[in-house]
């Protein structure tokens, strides 16, 4: 996941260049790629943007975390006063002034957990990994964007839209979702299904 911090005043400026004893520009921290300032044309957009409260309230487009193809997820910052607006506007989650790094993991950590229930078996996923007891197995970026977006809207179908012009990434990834679930057990597999004409589902249930 890489995260970008877009920094109003120090030392949230500071944060990510080595300057403030926190990691290096770009650096991984577990599974965050962490970049600081505003982004050049030879790099991928980030997953999200942590920015300031107030500029996150102008912007006109927010979504949820996890979505596809839609801009990145916000973690906006500032006074408790905005709290409230920002959650409403649909960010990711908030930080109160002052904050650190240390903070930022920790929430992203967060983040980037997600448990559900699949064929009466409890599963994790956790950074790269589908985690079932002490079986792990390691999902490509398509297929855990697939994997949330097919939890967050269980037990209704994801459509094919929501990889816009990318329907068939969206078939392939399913695919290779299912083949990643048949690792942990043969029975999951079936779990997944093809909505003709629409695009897939998954019977679960999230466990928060």
């Amino acid at each position: 996941m890489t995260i970008r911090i877009l920094a109003d005043r120090e030392p949230y400026a500071s944060f990510v260049d080595g300057s403030a004893g926190e990691a290096a520009t770009g650096a991984l921290s577990g599974s965050f790629r962490f970049l600081n300032g505003p982004s050049s044309l030879d790099e991928a957009n980030p997953d999200l943007v942590v920015m300031p409260a107030a500029y996150f309230l102008s912007i006109r487009l927010v979504r949820a975390f996890g979505a596809h193809d839609a801009g990145p997820g916000y973690i906006a910052y500032g006074p408790v006063a905005l709290m409230a607006e920002a959650f409403d506007r649909g960010c990711a989650d908030y930080l109160r002034e002052p904050w650190t790094m240390a903070e930022l993991r920790a929430r992203l950590a967060r983040l980037d957990r997600l448990v559900f229930s699949v064929g009466g078996k409890r599963l994790a996923l956790i950074g790269a990994g589908l985690k079932y007891g002490d079986t792990t197995v390691e999902l490509d970026p398509d297929e855990r964007i697939l994997l949330r977006l097919l939890v967050q809207n269980a037990p209704k179908p994801v459509f094919r839209e929501a990889f816009g012009e990318r329907i068939e990434l969206f078939a392939h990834s399913a695919t290779k979702l299912r083949r990643r679930f048949k690792l942990i057990d043969p029975e999951l597999g079936i779990q997944l299904h093809a909505v003709r004409g629409i695009g897939y589902r998954l019977d679960a249930s999230s466990c928060g």
